[in-house]
């Protein structure tokens, strides 16, 4: 099958259904699935994942970011897996309307040894209006997320 043809009987992901969806979440329960201390078995390593409800999620928006606390769900005690229920993720759409996901990507490259590099597309320079005499201030989220912020 080639990379562009849908799979027949394949369910077309419209964005009706995506609403759909949403509106079905939203109005679940808003209370923890299972008691916290309870234990399962992680998807991702089979390691064992404790239900809390001191999960925490970042979001990015317009002009900054929303950190959402206490979510309930579970972590892997052996790889650090995190699994949000129901209640956490209907909490995370309520706010999330206007998350950015990105604006702009770039790859992260070996410069020698053990330093990291990475490129600007022309683009992102011309809106950040960098001239290459400024500096990056970078605030450390999470492991997955960072806030940028440009020294002139």
């Amino acid at each position: 099958m080639k990379k562009n043809e849908l799979a027949k009987g394949a369910p077309m992901l419209t964005d009706e259904r995506l609403e759909q969806a949403r509106k079905m979440i939203l109005a679940t329960s808003k209370a923890p699935l299972l008691p916290t201390g309870t234990t399962t078995t992680c998807p991702v390593c089979k390691g064992p994942m404790v239900t809390t409800n001191d999960l925490q999620r970042v979001l990015a928006v317009p002009h900054g970011v929303v950190v959402l606390t206490r979510l309930p769900g579970a972590v892997c005690t052996r790889c650090g897996a995190k699994a949000y229920d129901a209640a956490a993720v209907a909490l995370t759409l309520e706010h999330s309307g206007s998350e950015i996901i990105a604006d702009y990507e770039t790859k992260v490259t070996r410069a020698s040894g053990g330093t990291l590099g990475t490129y600007f597309k022309a683009d992102l320079s011309r809106v950040l209006r960098l001239t290459g005499k400024e500096r990056l201030r970078w605030k450390v989220l999470d492991k997955d997320q960072a806030l940028v912020e440009v020294e002139r």
